[in-house]
């Protein structure tokens, strides 16, 4: 059992969570496992699509997948046994048959990535050619990108059918939970619709830092990212 102290973005409790996972690092090589790659969107990718969204005013809605691994089956061709957890009583000298990618296998984030991806291909659409975990759908309002970090969800796009029919579709498929996008990868997503602006900070990650080295108490001076402040967006270039 792994237990689990789940924050919200101001960092206050949100849920206590128990799982159960499995001891992946008995795994072999060959032979309960062979593929273990799953990609996860890049960083340039999810700054790309934030610039487009704050300079066409899209929404920003995101999604998270309770239990995403227990919705992948495993591969017809993956024999894995795993001891039964303690309180569960099995007759002597039997032990559970995996179906499912619990948590703690090697191969469980890509055996989810793998399901994701037939879903959304499902729901029509397309995998970007610059980043694996960037999938987009045009129609009738604009195009509408969905982003992937293993079991996070980004959904951008303009307000209307296109976004709520992939909301709606999810939801039934995979039990995905959405809400406004305000927290994604550990940034916090600040935004003024007014003037078209997106701000990305971590300064929850910063402050968890300065106290892991007991320095929270020093005066600490913001400084923005490095960027070409000349950089000119154009929304009229293709994604």
């Amino acid at each position: 059992w792994v237990f689990k102290v789940k924050q919200l973005a101001d960092g206050t409790v949100d849920k206590l969570k128990a799982r159960l996972c499995a001891q992946g690092f008995t795994q072999m090589w060959g032979l309960d496992y062979w593929d273990t790659f799953s990609p996860v969107v890049r960083c340039d990718t999810l700054r790309a699509v934030l610039a487009i969204a704050a300079k066409r005013d899209l929404e920003l809605r995101q999604g998270d997948v309770p239990g995403a691994f227990l919705k992948a089956r495993l591969s017809p061709d993956e024999h894995i046994y795993v001891a039964p957890p303690k309180g569960m009583k099995l007759p002597f000298g039997k032990v559970l048959k995996l179906n499912r990618a619990i948590y703690g296998l090697k191969q469980s984030s890509r055996a989810f990535w793998i399901k994701l991806s037939k879903e959304l291909f499902a729901l029509g659409l397309k995998r970007s050619r610059a980043d694996l975990c960037l999938f987009y759908k045009d129609g009738p309002k604009g195009r509408t990108y969905v982003i992937s970090f293993v079991d996070d969800i980004l959904i951008v796009g303009p307000k209307g059918n296109t976004l709520d029919h992939l909301e709606q579709h999810l939801t039934r498929l995979l039990d995905v939970k959405f809400a406004d996008a305000d927290w994604f990868l550990g940034m916090r997503i600040t935004r003024n619709g007014k003037a078209r602006k997106i701000w990305l900070d971590q300064e929850l990650h910063t402050l968890d830092v300065l106290k892991r080295f007991n320095v929270e108490s020093q005066k600490v001076r913001s400084r923005d990212a490095p960027f070409n402040k000349s950089t000119k967006f154009d929304p009229s270039e293709p994604a």
